[in-house]
């Protein structure tokens, strides 16, 4: 039997009849709902979007498998289930256990009927299989990282489909026109502006498709130096809104590649779109567990060091988005064995001259900085937020990264760490997520899902993330 699929958004299509992906009957499954036989299904209707939603999601993991292997199970379930029909404002939401995607409007456009949606979702799921940690971030960076990521598999997962890169390519060879595959949910981004001019309370920067070929520029404090909301090609204070600038990065960085060769054919655009995405996820999975992006920068520097390359497109991507990364100050995995020792006294003594009171809990380890011995420096903290619901105090769960050179006085490469303006970049993301209704004073309810909920412990209410929320 066949099936009609979209590989793409439906607004640029094209409809195909194709054989449904097999069932997965082990390792990490996906179940969605059933009561749709598998046959042909106009657009549009719930028939069709129970089987689109299913085969983009089953085509989006088959991708990721053909480059990184098996995906033995989900952060922490065996399978995870397929909600193509709920009722909230957002778009889409991942919450470790379901795939949600929404209806909008009366029609209604249905959100898993886009395939740059469900991968998303999709992203979102795979992201926190390999960097669980990630899950309790609350900064406004960190957050933004996760959501480009999941835009960067969505147009990864695009690029497989042979026709796809085809249709990419006719239209410019060197991806440098907006197409089908940056431009993230165009028929999502219409029903979104259509619902606006309805009165529907939708913020005017996601009546738009977040791009991936852009111009955006990071900036050290994007919760106080960006607006709140804008026009879709305005970067705002969201983290739908900041990723642009790592999945612009992602996607500047798959243009140098492709650049390599004068006339690129479908099969070396899909190979640049694997060393592309495959440099993004081994930096997330390095020892440097990094968080903001240029951390990840430098992790992904680190690993393009040992492909030819690929380290001056990735130093020249992430300049274009205004993150500077320097070749000499890469840390590698440890080589040196010798140098001075560097253990908990050392390093609480060092992290008191910064700034850091107390005995914060730390973890280093060993690297290699231009030659010379360095040290990685994983801190883990609470931070107090004043403001929450009744006046009282919340705690919430911060993770900061330093990397030290031990060549001579230690000293920090990058930024030199200022605590007490991380605590107030922190209290400026908890209020932005408080006053936006992102936080759950109690039970979080189906039909308005939040983010984050309050968690109360030994007399402290802790701020912890339920799901993530796409719109």
């Amino acid at each position: 039997m066949t099936i009609h699929y979209i590989p793409n958004d439906p607004a640029v299509g094209p409809l195909r009849r194709v054989k449904a992906y097999p069932k997965r009957r082990r390792d990490a499954l996906l179940k969605g709902p059933g009561g749709y036989s598998e046959r042909l299904y106009a657009p549009g209707s719930k028939g069709f979007t129970v089987w689109q939603c299913r085969e983009a999601a089953l085509r989006g993991l088959a991708c990721w498998e053909e480059m990184f292997g098996s995906l033995r199970r989900w952060a922490r379930n065996k399978t995870l289930r397929m909600r193509p029909f709920q009722r909230f404002q957002q778009l889409g939401a991942y919450d470790r256990a379901y795939l949600s995607f929404s209806m909008l409007g009366d029609g209604p456009t249905f959100a898993a009927a886009s395939a740059d949606a469900v991968t998303h979702e999709l992203g979102h799921a795979l992201l926190d299989t390999v960097r669980p940690d990630l899950w309790r971030e609350v900064a406004l960076e960190s957050q933004a990282l996760h959501e480009a990521f999941a835009d960067a598999f969505a147009c990864t997962a695009s690029l497989a489909d042979r026709d796809v890169r085809r249709a990419v390519l006719s239209k410019s060879p060197d991806i440098g026109s907006p197409n089908l595959v940056e431009a993230m949910g165009e028929s999502l981004a219409e029903a979104i502006r259509q619902a606006r001019q309805r009165g529907e309370a939708y913020a005017e920067n996601v009546s738009g498709p977040r791009r991936l070929l852009n111009t955006h520029r990071a900036t050290s404090l994007p919760h106080e130096e960006l607006p709140a909301d804008g026009p879709p090609n305005v970067l705002v204070a969201t983290p739908h809104s900041y990723s642009q600038v790592l999945s612009g990065a992602f996607y500047d960085l798959l243009r140098f590649a492709l650049a390599h060769h004068p006339a690129p054919t479908e099969g070396q655009l899909w190979d640049a779109t694997k060393g592309a995405f495959g440099l993004l996820v081994e930096g997330l999975q390095s020892d440097l567990r990094p968080r903001t992006f240029a951390e990840l920068g430098r992790a992904m520097l680190a690993v393009g060091q040992r492909r030819s390359g690929w380290a001056t497109w990735v130093v020249l991507a992430f300049a274009r988005h205004g993150i500077t990364l320097d070749p000499g100050s890469v840390p590698m995995p440890a080589s040196i064995t010798g140098g001075p020792s560097f253990g908990r006294g050392a390093r609480r003594r060092l992290l008191h001259a910064w700034g850091f009171v107390g005995d914060t809990p730390s973890r280093s380890s060993r690297v290699e900085i231009g030659g010379h011995p360095g040290v990685h420096i994983a801190l883990r903290r609470h931070v107090p937020v004043r403001g929450g619901p009744n006046g009282k105090k919340l705690w919430v769960p911060v993770r900061d990264a330093l990397l030290v050179s031990l060549k001579g006085r230690p000293t920090v490469i990058g930024e030199t760490p200022n605590p007490s303006r991380i605590e107030s970049a922190v209290q400026a993301d908890v209020r932005r997520l408080l006053r936006s209704g992102a936080v759950a004073r109690g039970r979080t309810s189906p039909r308005r899902p939040c983010s984050f909920y309050l968690r109360t412990r030994r007399a402290r209410r802790y701020l912890r993330r339920v799901r993530f929320l796409c719109t």
